[in-house]
């Protein structure tokens, strides 16, 4: 790529990423009223009153212990739906799990079938934290879809998979390495050096293509897979030290 060109590319690049940038926001805007009052109805009548109940017990296991707790849980956000008339604001799949969940967990003869009451309930757990997440990005209150699940402690195998695989998070990394590619190329066109900056181009994007993708699943590989077994590994080895300076305390 010629020197003198690149500049140009550069400002061919960004005016068309504002050009699509400003068709979005027209588009957005148009809708952002009701959006905004739709959100505000769906917090005020369901996430606020429904957070210690029903949000921080999603996707947990449903067993004798805590089957009650939960079923009226899901009984009495059921209720509130209905009174308040908020079907129409929320989505299809969240509301078919629920009134199917809810039939589940109060018909007697399913109070021993905690296979289907467990993926049933995860269905419903999913749907309803997209409904708070989407809420809360919307009115700016939370602006990071993982922290968000680390802080209500629904952070798993499943859940980090689909941040790493999500748009967001794939979008944001490919802006960071076509960032760098952009600035790698810069350098290479200013460096004063014998090398051919067509060659010195073309093994930069080569780099770039090939050790993007590797770091990226690399990273997966360790947060996802890796890191929970070391700290589950440590934490039984933390156990295991209590429980042996314990018993040499004792003697």
């Amino acid at each position: 790529m010629d020197l003198l060109l690149l500049p140009q590319f550069i400002t061919a690049f960004v005016a068309i990423i504002t050009f699509f940038w400003a068709i979005y926001q027209f588009f957005a805007n148009k809708y952002n009223y009701f959006i905004n009052e739709r959100d505000k109805r769906i917090l005020n009548k369901i996430l606020l009153p429904h957070f210690e109940t029903v949000e921080i017990n999603l996707f947990k296991n449903i067993t004798t212990d805590n089957y009650q707790m939960i079923s009226n849980n899901v009984r009495v956000l059921l209720k509130d739906i209905r009174q308040n008339n908020l079907f129409f604001y929320l989505p299809t799949q969240l509301t078919h799990y629920l009134i199917a969940l809810e039939k589940l967990l109060t018909t007697d003869d399913n109070k021993d079938n905690f296979k289907s009451i467990n993926e049933l309930y995860n269905h419903f757990s999913q749907q309803y934290f997209k409904l708070s997440w989407k809420t809360r990005k919307h009115l700016k209150i939370e602006k990071d879809h993982y922290t968000y699940l680390q802080n209500l402690s629904l952070v798993n195998k499943n859940s980090k998979l689909h941040y790493y695989f999500s748009f967001q998070t794939i979008k944001r990394w490919l802006s960071n390495y076509l960032l760098l590619y952009l600035v790698g190329l810069a350098v290479i066109h200013q460096a004063d050096t014998d090398i051919d900056t067509t060659i010195a181009s073309q093994i930069w994007y080569y780099f770039i293509i090939i050790f993007s993708p590797v770091t990226y699943f690399l990273n997966i590989l360790i947060q996802v897979f890796l890191l929970p077994k070391g700290y589950n590994l440590l934490k039984k080895c933390k156990i295991k030290l209590k429980n042996t300076l314990s018993a040499l305390l004792r003697k």
